[in-house]
């Protein structure tokens, strides 16, 4: 889940809903985050995913 805010104005780019929230912790959109991986839900599953799948969890 992420902790996140609405944005006072939507940002460029992005799809969804990236231009108008704002992760918690951060001044930028999810949009306008060059590191929106780290922020990512579906990023932890799937490396969570691969892990299971190396045998390393």
């Amino acid at each position: 889940m992420w902790r996140a805010s609405i944005a006072e104005k939507a940002a460029q780019g992005g799809w969804g809903y990236d231009p108008v929230f704002v992760p918690k912790g951060t001044k930028a959109t999810f949009a306008e985050l060059a590191n929106k991986n780290d922020y990512s839900h579906r990023r932890k599953a799937l490396d969570r995913f691969a892990a299971w799948l190396k045998g390393t969890t």
